[in-house]
């Protein structure tokens, strides 16, 4: 097997019950991971992927089909023939698995004392550098029921890397971390792999790490296809559950009469889909899509200002190239009509440049207040919530804004952690919208 890649997985199906309980979870699925390469799987929950994922990393013995890692055939392997491939694995798992007596330290070092290769002195140094490269210098001795959930499954990431192992399998490494936190791991992952000849398989959910991939596949009811193909067997689910993208008024009315839990679910099965288009290009020229997103973006931007009792909720779209912020979405502007205002004035334009929430409680007191979006629009701005959203790789791309509680009060703490629940979803639709722009039909 020398030279042959990693992973080999050829019509490799897998079971789980017997008898009439008997459930295949993998339908001859086949792949090959060739050393040095992430490969990153999606797909929904209950689809297979960490059943796949405890198939290659030899935590159980392959079923049916063949599935060669590191050189070694596990399809009905032995269980001491599934611990020599285990040896040379780093796993990642969503349960953090650590021993809660031990300290951070300890069960960093317990990564590299499986291996056997290393002295007393040279476990400590390694485990407490590792602990360094994830943030956690100021816990090494910190037991591990002593962490943050977000702590725990850093020390569980650097126990996984820190014997710099030949393969790395990786499920939902990233859940608990914030966005800074997440990109540290996925670089060092991305080290691993361009400077060691890592091999990476790697389940998420999270859309700000599928840059890293080399490549992209999607588990979903046990089989495997690329993103591809699989947005294109999505597509005529979204457009069914938003009805036909050219019937305005029924979306309008759909939405105007779900309550904020079942615009919840509409919004975040939307997002779903329009995350799926960002992470594959070919739908870019599928003017249907173009015209659902268009429009749900106007609906559910509006709806958002209603669920928070504002008078107008609005998006501006940043134009990095001529300095401008476009008014993308509001109630008082014609569809296809066009308002832009200098970057370097407004208040949205204040979100755009330094990246945080603006909130005003007096407009026109206020000097970063532009009234001409005002004169523009007949409308007369009273207090000002605007916050700046990022695209997946964390630019500030356009700006979202709510104008007014109907209350006459101005915006407060709780408007806006409501609003920033919404604005996630709506950043994912701007982009998608903004990429089908881009390039054009």
């Amino acid at each position: 097997m020398t030279g042959a890649a990693p992973i080999v997985v050829e019509g490799l199906s897998h079971y789980y019950g017997r008898g009439t309980l008997r459930r295949q979870i993998l339908h001859e699925v086949t792949t090959t991971v060739p050393a040095g390469e992430i490969v990153i799987v999606t797909g929904p929950s209950g689809s297979g992927k960490t059943t796949l994922l405890t198939l290659v990393g030899a935590l159980r013995s392959a079923q049916e089909g063949t599935l060669h890692v590191l050189g070694r055939e596990l399809s009905g392997a032995r269980p001491a023939a599934l611990e020599d491939v285990r040896r040379n694995i780093g796993f990642i798992f969503q349960q953090h698995n650590l021993l809660g007596a031990l300290t951070a330290a300890q069960n960093v070092e317990l990564g590299l004392r499986v291996r056997g290769r290393h002295g007393r002195a040279e476990l400590r140094q390694r485990a407490n550098a590792m602990l360094e490269a994830v943030g956690l210098g100021a816990h090494l001795h910190k037991r591990a029921d002593q962490l943050s959930g977000g702590q725990r499954q850093r020390v569980a990431i650097a126990r996984a890397l820190v014997g710099q192992p030949a393969m790395l399998l990786a499920d939902e490494p990233t859940a608990s971390l914030d966005r800074a936190s997440g990109r540290d791991v996925v670089d060092r992952m991305q080290v691993l792999a361009r400077e060691q000849g890592t091999t990476i398989l790697l389940v998420t959910h999270d859309n700000r790490i599928l840059d890293v991939a080399d490549r992209i596949l999607h588990l979903e009811d046990g089989r495997l296809t690329t993103f591809t193909d699989a947005v294109i067997a999505n597509t005529q689910q979204m457009m069914g559950m938003l009805a036909l993208s050219n019937d305005r008024q029924s979306l309008e009315r759909t939405v105007a009469d779900l309550d904020e839990a079942g615009f919840r679910r509409a919004l975040h099965e939307l997002t779903s889909q329009s995350q799926r288009f960002l992470e594959a290009t070919s739908l870019a020229s599928d003017t249907a899509y173009r015209s659902l997103i268009e429009q749900a973006l106007r609906i559910f931007t509006r709806r958002v200002g209603q669920l928070l009792d504002a008078e107008r909720a609005s998006l501006f779209l940043v134009d990095a190239d001529r300095r401008e912020l476009v008014l993308r979405v509001s109630q008082d502007a014609a569809e296809g009509g066009e308002v832009r205002i200098p970057i370097t004035t407004g208040i949205a334009g204040a979100a755009a440049v330094s990246g945080e929430i603006v909130r005003v409680v007096d407009a026109y007191a206020d000097p970063r207040f532009n009234p001409d979006v005002d004169r523009k629009t007949g409308f007369r701005t009273r207090s000002v919530l605007c916050l700046p959203l990022r695209n997946r790789n964390g630019r500030v791309f356009a700006v979202t804004q709510l104008l007014n509680r109907r209350d006459g009060r101005p915006f407060d703490d709780a408007d806006e952690r409501r609003y920033l629940e919404f604005a996630a979803s709506l950043s994912v639709l701007l982009e998608s919208s903004v990429e089908l722009s881009r390039r054009g039909p």
